[in-house]
């Protein structure tokens, strides 16, 4: 059985045998990063719905048979295991998964307690995670006229990036506690640009510029803030952003001061356990298979509860959040329940 890696940050590209893997088809592509991600067995006719919404059921299985056989014909016949009513990855399938990897590695190195948060061992696989994130999942790829799929691959570059967002935030943490400041500095730009939106990330920056005696960094990273606000939102920053801003200006932000606040708890790393990844299972067999499926915010995806309403990390503050919401940005979806896997479904 020869390895195989399957690369999904970025436009999603396989490699087998050091060797990249091409001209497989876009809808063929699709199917394997589908099959790897959630891991678990689909049936024919849930996968045949999912990927030709538009399809008579018997053409959908023919489509779905001739790029199984496609796939056989590129990577072997050992990578899926096809059976007359389900499908899925082989049981012994050698096979690589980069967004699999960085969630291992995240969980690992997110502490459970404050004082683990310095350990060498977390902070090594933290900066392993950081070096897989190389793009958003999937970025820059679609299907034409297939929105189940679409929402699926939403909503899982929203959990990734809020989990990537948390990585970069207690990278920052622990790096400002060592006085670390450029390294500090390095990890809280790229959570920064994870989220313009997020005004923590930008007064963490501030602060950092300004204890690593850049205080004119800090003035023009305040400067940006308001700039992307105004653009994104038409509102001006938080009251403790501005408060933070003054004090730098006016040289009141001293870093002894700063320094006698205890670094916030670390977050915990929101990986959805196996039963509960998000698929399209329910969803399909209740008749949704070609409609597409409901939009975050209706009647629907409401089932999630004040769940979705929730603050995560690497999220705007709940006024920003309120903010988005009226202004129509499109938040992170939580699955509601009839759409998430059951434990034996199949």
């Amino acid at each position: 059985m020869m390895p195989v890696k399957m690369f999904v940050f970025g436009a999603p590209r396989l490699v087998r045998a050091e060797r990249a893997v091409e001209q497989i088809g876009r809808k063929a592509l699709g199917l394997l990063v589908y099959l790897a991600v959630t891991g678990q067995p689909h049936s024919r006719d849930a996968l045949a719905a999912l990927f030709w919404p538009e399809a008579r059921s018997g053409q959908a299985r023919t489509n779905l048979r001739t790029l199984l056989h496609r796939l056989a014909q590129a990577l072997g016949s050992d990578l899926l295991e096809a059976g007359a009513d389900t499908i899925r990855l082989h049981a012994h399938a050698d096979l690589w998964l980069d967004s699999a990897t960085f969630r291992q590695h995240a969980t690992v190195g997110l502490p459970a307690a404050l004082e683990d948060a310095l350990a060498l061992a977390r902070l090594e696989h933290l900066t392993a995670a950081t070096a897989l994130y190389t793009d958003d999942f999937l970025a820059g790829f679609s299907l034409p006229d297939n929105p189940a799929f679409d929402e699926w691959q939403l909503f899982q570059r929203e959990s990734l990036r809020q989990l990537y967002g948390q990585v970069l935030e207690q990278l920052v943490q622990a790096y400002r506690t060592q006085g670390a400041w450029d390294a500090a500095i390095s990890y809280a730009r790229r959570w920064v640009a994870l989220d313009g939106l997020h005004e923590p990330a930008h007064r963490t920056l501030m602060q950092l510029y300004t204890w690593a005696g850049q205080p004119a960094a800090a003035l023009r990273q305040y400067q940006e803030c308001a700039r992307i606000l105004e653009t994104e939102l038409g509102v001006a920053p938080e009251d403790e952003t501005t408060a933070l801003h003054e004090a730098i200006r006016t040289r009141q932000f001293t870093e002894q001061a700063a320094a006698d606040r205890p670094p916030t708890s670390p977050p915990r790393a929101s990986e959805l356990a196996p039963p509960e990844r998000y698929v399209l299972e329910e969803l399909l067999a209740s008749g949704w298979a070609g409609r597409g499926v409901p939009r975050a915010g209706s009647r629907d995806w409401s089932a999630g509860g004040d769940q979705a309403a929730q603050t995560r990390p690497g999220q705007p503050t709940s006024g920003r959040r309120g903010a988005l919401r009226a202004r129509g940005r499109h938040l992170a979806p939580t699955a509601p329940p009839q759409y998430r896997q059951p434990a034996g479904h199949v």
